[in-house]
């Protein structure tokens, strides 16, 4: 909440700012601090977009924390994914079954999923397409029968049983 609330002055005054800089620093300001006031107030603006995305990723990362797990720091979208993706690979080549439920049920289901992704989503601050690479390894880790790997047993389950429909229906169509 404070952190969207933050976005939306930064925002608003970005916005304000476009609109009445070039009047405001013309007015108010002589030739010689006109360039020098601009650059400050430009200079200011970007840090403060920069402390909101950095503090988004900081808290992201805190929650994993919080939660004892261990994770490579990031500062993006793509690097959170590819953190996650190898922290899931070090938890399975280590035997870490309780951790990986732990990040699967408290950190990925509760803490990311009701609130960090929706937001992140929304800001277009992550892909829905790297999202969902995310939760493919999930899935693939926690044997999802609707990943990747169970659609394949799937279907050549399916083709067994088709086979064996065709098989016995020609056997009756001879035999018939």
């Amino acid at each position: 909440e404070d952190l969207e609330y933050s976005e939306e002055q930064y925002k608003k005054f970005t916005d304000l700012w476009t609109k009445v800089s070039s009047d405001l620093v013309n007015t108010y300001l002589n030739d010689k601090d006109r360039k020098n006031m601009v650059t400050k107030i430009t200079t200011s603006i970007d840090t403060w977009k920069q402390k909101i995305a950095e503090s988004t990723w900081d808290n992201i990362y805190n929650l994993f924390e919080q939660n004892k797990i261990s994770i490579s720091s990031f500062s993006a979208a793509e690097e959170f994914k590819v953190s996650v993706l190898q922290m899931i690979d070090e938890m399975k080549d280590k035997g870490e079954k309780e951790q990986f439920d732990l990040f699967v049920n408290e950190v990925w289901k509760k803490d990311l999923g009701r609130s960090w992704l929706p937001y992140l989503l929304d800001k277009n601050k992550i892909s829905k397409e790297q999202i969902a690479e995310i939760k493919t390894k999930i899935d693939e880790e926690t044997g999802n029968p609707y990943t990747y790997y169970g659609g394949i047993a799937f279907l050549i389950l399916m083709v067994f049983v088709i086979g064996s429909i065709i098989i016995k229906s020609r056997k009756e169509e001879t035999v018939g």
